[in-house]
C-alpha cells in the first residue's frame, strides 16, 4: 500500500481525479485499508489513511455546482470520530479533540432565525461529547472535560454510561462525593450496570488486610460486578481517568457510547440535481414541469411566460414558470405519496408484486442475449470484410494521423478562438435525472444502535421535581 504514504504538507500530491469513478476506486480501497489496520491496532497507519481519505473526499476539490448526498455527513461525521479515537491511542489527544469538535459542527444544524448561531442538539452527539471529555482529561482541562461530560447527561439522560463518564470525570476534579451521586442516581434506575458498579467499588476502595498474607477482600459492588461479568475484575482499579487501563475500560464497558462503521461503501453521487443543473439543463426542465394539467378541463397546458402560473398539485401551491426547482419537488412528493399508498397490503398482493418483478427480470435478460447474440453476429461479419487495394488504406492512415495532430495541438470554437483540450478537461460525475423525495423511510427502531435509538428522552433538559405546599382552606 504505498500509495497510502503519510501527506506533509509541503509534498501533499495534488488532487487529480478526472471522474466520480476515480474517487470512488480510491476512497473504496482507503476505507478496506483502515478497517485492516484497525482490527491488527495499527494506529500510525490507521491515522495516515484516514486524513488521506478525508483529503480525497473533501468537496472544495469538487466542481461549485456539485451537492453531496445526504450520507455524506455521516461519512465525515463518523470519520472524524474514528480518527480521533485512533489519535488518542496514540496519545495524540490535542490533535483528537480538534477531530471530535469537527465531527460535532458535521451534525449541527443551526437554528433558523437565531443570529447568535444557535444550533439543534442531537443524539449522535452524545459519544462525541463523552469521548472528549475524555480527551480534556488527559490534557488537564478538567473544566472543558466536565461541561462536555454534563453536555452529554442532558442529551441522553436515561444512559448510565454517561453518568458513569461524568463520575470518572468529577473524580480527576477530586469530587469523590459528587461521583458517588452521579453512580447512585444511575444504579437506581440500572442496578446491574457492569461500570458503573466497577467504578463505585473503585471509588470506595476494597478492604484492605489487617495482617500481610491476608488477601483484600472486595466490597459489594465490585462482587456484583465480577458475577454479572466476569471479565470485569480486570478494572477494579479504574476509579478517574487518570488510570494507566481507562482505555481499555472505555473500548469493552462503555461500549454505548462507541460510533459503529455504518458506512462501509463510499458513493458520492449526487442524489438530485443542483438548482444551476435544474434551470440550465433542458432535459431536466421538459422532464421537470414543462407540462401542467389544466384542472378546469383537464387538457395540458404549456408554460408560456415568466409570469404564466401553474395550477397547483395536491400537496403545493400555484408556483411561477421560474420556480422550476419547487414544482419538480412538489411533483416528486405526490407520486411518493402514491406509491407509499399503492404498496401491497395482504401476502397475495406481496407475491404478485414479486411475480411481476420477477417476469421483468427475465424479459431484460432475454432482451440483453437477443442483443449480444445481434453484436456477435455484426462483428464476425465485419471480419470477413478486407481491403482490397492498399492506396485506400494509406489514405485512410494519412486521415487518421492529420486529426490525431489536430486534435493534439487545438481545437477550434464557432466564434474561431483556439483552445488546448488538455487544459479544458473537466471534472465528471454522473447526475441523475429521474430522482425521487424519501418520503417514506423503513426503520428498524428496535435493532438500531444505542446512538440512534430513543433520542426524544435526551433532547430536553431535565425536569427538577419542586413540591409545592397544599394550600389550607379558607376560614369561614
Amino acid at each position: 500500500m504505498e500509495n497510502f504514504a503519510p501527506m506533509d504538507t509541503e509534498r501533499r500530491p495534488k488532487w487529480r481525479f478526472k471522474s466520480m469513478k476515480e474517487v470512488h476506486k480510491v476512497a473504496n480501497a482507503i476505507l478496506r485499508y483502515i478497517v485492516v489496520n484497525e482490527r491488527s491496532k495499527r494506529w500510525t497507519k490507521v491515522v495516515e489513511a484516514y486524513k488521506r481519505l478525508l483529503w480525497v473526499i473533501d468537496q472544495k476539490h469538487f466542481p461549485s455546482d456539485y451537492e453531496p448526498p445526504t450520507s455524506y455527513t455521516v461519512l465525515l461525521y463518523e470519520l472524524n470520530f474514528h480518527l480521533g479515537l485512533a489519535l488518542q491511542r496514540l496519545g495524540m489527544h490535542k490533535k483528537s479533540i480538534e477531530h471530535y469538535t469537527q465531527a460535532i459542527k458535521v451534525v449541527s444544524i443551526p437554528k433558523g432565525g437565531c443570529l447568535a448561531g444557535c444550533v439543534t442538539n442531537s443524539c449522535m452527539m452524545t459519544p462525541i461529547y463523552a469521548r472528549r471529555a475524555f480527551a480534556y482529561t488527559q490534557i488537564g482541562d478538567n473544566t472543558s472535560a466536565l461541561r462536555d461530560a454534563e453536555s452529554a447527561v442532558v442529551l441522553d439522560n436515561r444512559n448510565p454510561d454517561v453518568y458513569c463518564i461524568r463520575a470518572l470525570v468529577r473524580s480527576c476534579r477530586n469530587e469523590d462525593k459528587l461521583a458517588l451521586i452521579d453512580l447512585d442516581y444511575a444504579l437506581s434506575f440500572n442496578p446491574n450496570h457492569v461500570s458503573c458498579l466497577v467504578v463505585r467499588g473503585a471509588i470506595t476502595r476494597p478492604w484492605s488486610p489487617k495482617f500481610p498474607g491476608d488477601i483484600p477482600r472486595l466490597n459489594k459492588y465490585l462482587r456484583k460486578a465480577e458475577k454479572l461479568n466476569p471479565d470485569s475484575q480486570s478494572y477494579f482499579n479504574v476509579d478517574s481517568f487518570n488510570h494507566p487501563c481507562v482505555q481499555d475500560f472505555y473500548d469493552r464497558m462503555l461500549f454505548t457510547l462507541l460510533v459503529p462503521h455504518t458506512m462501509t461503501e463510499i458513493n458520492l453521487t449526487p442524489d438530485k440535481p443542483s438548482k444551476k443543473q435544474m434551470d440550465s439543463s433542458p432535459e431536466l426542465r421538459r422532464s421537470g414541469s414543462s407540462h401542467s394539467v389544466n384542472s378546469h378541463n383537464g387538457s395540458p397546458t404549456r408554460m408560456g411566460s415568466p409570469t404564466e402560473k401553474l395550477d397547483p398539485f395536491r400537496c403545493g401551491t400555484p408556483s411561477v414558470n421560474e420556480n422550476r426547482l419547487s414544482t419538480r419537488r412538489r411533483l416528486d412528493y405526490g407520486e411518493a405519496v402514491r406509491k407509499h399508498n399503492s404498496r401491497p397490503k395482504t401476502a397475495s398482493e406481496y407475491m404478485a408484486v414479486l411475480e411481476k418483478e420477477r417476469r421483468k427480470r427475465m424479459e431484460a435478460s432475454a432482451r440483453a442475449q437477443s442483443a449480444s447474440l445481434a453484436s456477435r453476429k455484426i462483428s464476425s461479419e465485419s471480419r470477413s470484410v478486407r481491403f482490397t487495394t492498399t492506396a485506400s488504406s494509406s489514405s485512410i492512415e494519412r486521415c487518421h494521423s492529420s486529426q490525431k495532430s489536430v486534435d493534439r495541438s487545438s481545437t477550434t470554437n464557432s466564434s474561431g478562438r483556439t483552445t488546448k483540450t488538455r487544459s479544458t478537461k473537466a471534472f465528471v460525475f454522473e447526475t441523475p435525472n429521474n430522482y425521487s423525495i424519501p418520503v417514506f423511510q423503513p426503520m428498524n427502531i428496535a435493532d438500531a444502535p444505542r446512538m440512534y435509538y430513543r433520542p426524544w428522552r435526551g433532547d430536553k433538559l431535565p425536569i427538577g421535581e419542586v413540591t409545592h405546599p397544599q394550600p389550607s382552606p379558607a376560614f369561614y
